[in-house]
C-alpha cells in the first residue's frame, strides 16, 4: 500500500480516454475486487501516422531533450511521442537522476521536460538545480496534481511552460517547439 498515489491516476486515465472519444465502465464487488473496462471508438478507416516532423536546429543536428518521469508507462509514452516527433532523448526516472544526467550531457541538452511530482527530487527542484549552472535552459513541467501547478512560471525563471496532465499530444509538442525554436 502507498501513502500517496504515484501512478497515472484514474482521473488522468479518464481524461485521456475521453479525449479519444471513449469511456470507462467500473464494476466493483465488495470482497471480490473492481473491474475497469475501457471502450474506445473503432477507426472508420485505416489511418497512417504523419511523418515525423523535423526538429533540427539551425546547425542541422536534432534537438536533445532531457525527459524525467517516474512512471515507467508514462515515460515510455513520452519517449514514443517525442522520438516520433524527431527529438533525441535522454531519459531519467526521477529528478536526482535528471540532475546527474544533465551534468554528464550538459552541452548536448537543448531543453528539459519534467514531471513535477517525482520521488527523490521533484521536477521543479531538479530544474532549479540544473539552472544554477545553465539558467537559460528551456523547460516544460507537467503534472496531474493541481497543487503542483500552483508554481508560477516566474518562480522558475524564464523559458518555462507548465502543463496540466492529461494534455493533448499536439499541445505538448507545440509547447516544446515554442521553447526550443
Amino acid at each position: 500500500t502507498r501513502d500517496t498515489g504515484t501512478g497515472l491516476g484514474l482521473s488522468v486515465v479518464h481524461g485521456i480516454i475521453e479525449q479519444h472519444g471513449g469511456m470507462i465502465r467500473v464494476r466493483s464487488t465488495p470482497g471480490r475486487g473492481t473491474t475497469f473496462e475501457v471502450f474506445l471508438p473503432e477507426l472508420a478507416s485505416e489511418t497512417r501516422a504523419a511523418p515525423p516532423r523535423s526538429s533540427a536546429s539551425d546547425d542541422g543536428r536534432e534537438q536533445t531533450l532531457l525527459v524525467a518521469e517516474d512512471d515507467a508507462a508514462v515515460r515510455a509514452l513520452l519517449r514514443r511521442i517525442l522520438s516520433r516527433a524527431g527529438y533525441r532523448l535522454i531519459l531519467a526516472s526521477n529528478g536526482q537522476e535528471a540532475v546527474e544526467l544533465f551534468s554528464a550531457h550538459r552541452d548536448d541538452i537543448d531543453a528539459a521536460v519534467f514531471d513535477v511530482m517525482m520521488p527523490t527530487l521533484k521536477g521543479h527542484e531538479a530544474l532549479m538545480r540544473i539552472r544554477q549552472t545553465r539558467p537559460d535552459l528551456p523547460a516544460v513541467l507537467f503534472s496531474g496534481y493541481m497543487k503542483a501547478l500552483a508554481l508560477k512560471p516566474g518562480e522558475l525563471g524564464p523559458h518555462t511552460l507548465l502543463l496540466r496532465k492529461p494534455f493533448k499530444t499536439e499541445e505538448f509538442l507545440a509547447a516544446i517547439a515554442r521553447l526550443v525554436s
